[in-house]
Order: C-alpha cells, then sequence, then structure tokens
C-alpha cells in the first residue's frame, strides 16, 4: 500500500512539474515540452495556445491564380488524451476556439478568414515512446480547419476539412509551418451552395509568437465582428456536410 501511495505521489510531482512549466515558470522555463508527462493513463487540460499566425495560400477563381498572405491568430487547447494500444501512440485531443486571418490588400480585395462556427475545429498530437519507454516529442500535430472566407461581398467555404499538418518540437508549436498540400481544393459559395465557384492551390500556416494584451484584444474584436456577419446570413442556419472522419 505504501508502494502505491508513492506511485501516486510520484506521477502528482510530474504533473505540477509539467503544469508550471506550460503556465510559465521562469524556473522551468517558458517552453516545456509534453514530454514532461509520462503516464499515459492521466487526463490534464492544459492551458489554451494563443498565438499569433500567418498563412500564405492560392486561390484560383475563373481560371487565374491569385497568391497571398495575411496576418492572424489562432487559439487551440488540449482537451483531452487517450492511449492508442493499437499504435502505442500518445494522443493529445485539442480544439481551436478562433482562427482568424487578415489582409486588406490582396489581389482579391480585402480578405477576412474565420472558423465556421457551425463546425468545431479539431487537432491532434501524436508522440511516441522513447527507448526508454516514455513519451515525448517531436510529435505530428494536425488539424481539421473549417474556415469561411469573406472576399468582398461574397462568402465562400468547403463542405470538408482542410487538414494541415506539422511536425512539433514543442507545445505550444511557436515557429512551426502547418501545411495544406493540396494542390485543387473546389470551394463552395456559402450563401447558395453552388460548387465550384473556385479553386484552392496549396497553403501554409505559420505558427508565430505570443500577443501583447492589447493585440489579443484586436484580433478578437475582429474575429467576433466578422463572426456577427456570418451570424446573419441564411445560409448560417443550415447544417453543414462534414465529409472528413475524426
Amino acid at each position: 500500500m505504501e508502494d502505491k501511495k508513492q506511485e501516486i505521489r510520484d506521477i502528482g510531482g510530474t504533473l505540477r512539474a509539467f503544469l508550471e512549466g506550460f503556465f510559465g515558470s521562469q524556473q522551468a522555463g517558458e517552453r516545456e515540452t509534453l514530454g514532461a508527462l509520462k503516464n499515459p493513463s492521466e487526463h490534464i487540460v492544459f492551458g489554451p495556445e494563443a498565438r499569433k499566425a500567418r498563412l500564405y495560400t492560392e486561390i484560383f477563381v475563373a481560371g487565374n491564380k491569385y497568391v497571398f498572405e495575411a496576418g492572424g491568430s489562432r487559439f487551440c487547447s488540449t482537451n483531452s488524451s487517450e492511449f492508442r494500444a493499437d499504435r502505442g501512440t500518445l494522443v493529445y485531443n485539442l480544439t481551436c476556439s478562433v482562427t482568424y486571418f487578415a489582409a486588406d490588400d490582396t489581389p482579391l480585395g480585402p480578405i477576412r478568414i474565420v472558423q465556421d462556427p457551425r463546425i468545431e475545429n479539431r487537432g491532434w498530437i501524436y508522440l511516441r515512446r522513447n527507448k526508454e519507454g516514455h513519451y515525448e516529442l517531436p510529435g505530428l500535430s494536425f488539424f481539421n480547419q473549417h474556415l469561411i472566407f469573406h472576399v468582398g461581398d461574397r462568402f465562400f467555404y468547403y463542405p470538408r476539412a482542410w487538414q494541415v499538418v506539422s511536425a512539433i518540437l514543442d507545445w505550444p508549436p511557436e515557429y512551426h509551418q502547418y501545411h495544406h498540400l493540396e494542390e485543387d481544393t473546389p470551394i463552395f459559395d456559402f450563401i447558395t451552395g453552388e460548387p465550384n465557384v473556385a479553386r484552392k492551390g496549396v497553403s501554409t500556416i505559420s505558427i508565430e509568437g505570443r500577443f501583447t494584451p492589447d493585440e489579443e484584444r484586436r484580433v478578437l474584436e475582429a474575429n467576433e465582428r466578422e463572426l456577427e456577419i456570418i451570424r446573419k446570413l441564411p445560409a448560417h442556419k443550415m447544417s453543414p456536410e462534414d465529409l472528413t472522419s475524426p
């Protein structure tokens, strides 16, 4: 019994050290990795990731190719973890509360990109064992992005997730890039459902550094303004098609 109590105390100490590192302990450093967690049976909710981000993407309209860059943000957090015995991997399940990009000076005019408020944007981190049997980074991270593009007076979407993938060295993944490598993704009109109104090419999302409090406030306000517009559109009341399995 005493051995069991000591094991529980050891696990608790590991978790406390991990959480202190994740939330900014100066001694542990601000970039504590998920590798501090060695017990796959533990269920932990981590603090949110709020990081600047930058989108680089291609869009084809009427056969013409447009390339543009948009600055913005991504807010994500892990909400559960599970051990996949069939793969021998530890998986962290994530959800994104905000994905927002904006560019005023593009070949297509001002563009705003936000998450489709009808669908949860989900992600995963896969960790593998090291030779000591502990789970550690690097890991594979990917997200299913459900995004709405507001271009001029039109709104576009695709009823299937755009999956972006990255190998990450730590969490939050500052200065990592997520890639969507499909060269020809059809885009639908959000209001009418008309297909093939445009095409999206390869895109990259670069995760950058932290916000100042004022920067974070401004980007959240801009995201909410865009969502308010979308919530008033008749298409917002329609049930979306989600063709991407978890």
